[in-house]
């Protein structure tokens, strides 16, 4: 198989950072959707987007999280790489306990995403497959329990 997160995406997808990943999935007249991440606008209300996954292959998940001293960010030194020259920067984080400026993506530096590995982006994580098998006829005839 094939990796196909950043699939076809260039060179740019993997050195730049995370506003080289502006590859749009799809559009409206009011709306823009990109393909790996989520932004502020997009959420209606709370910190967590439900839609689908880059690949459209899963139901997703995208949360932006809040770092503060009670949630400080766990990365103290960040490294860059310039997309052109390819030539790699790295420096420590003054933010803390917000994210490293180099990887802010959204309005402010202690907003971001979950994952240090992302560089704080706020990626859409998938949570459910939606290309599995359907349900067994075992699955379909289960009673549903509901709770109160």
């Amino acid at each position: 198989g094939k990796l196909r997160w950043g699939r076809s995406e260039g060179c740019s997808f993997v050195y730049g950072g995370v506003d080289q990943w502006d590859t749009v999935a799809f559009k409206t007249s009011a709306n823009v959707w990109k393909r790996y991440t989520c932004t502020e606008e997009e959420m209606d209300s709370g910190d967590e987007l439900y839609g689908c996954s880059y690949d459209n292959r899963m139901s997703s998940v995208c949360n932006i999280k809040t770092y503060n001293s009670n949630n400080p960010a766990k990365r103290d030194r960040s490294c860059v790489r310039d997309p052109v020259t390819l030539a790699m920067k790295c420096a420590n984080n003054t933010n803390i306990p917000a994210i490293p400026t180099e990887f802010k993506s959204l309005s402010s530096t202690a907003r971001g995403g979950y994952s240090s590995a992302m560089d704080y982006a706020p990626v859409r994580v998938g949570y459910w497959n939606c290309m599995g098998e359907p349900l067994s006829l075992r699955a379909r005839e289960a009673p549903q329990v509901h709770e109160s």
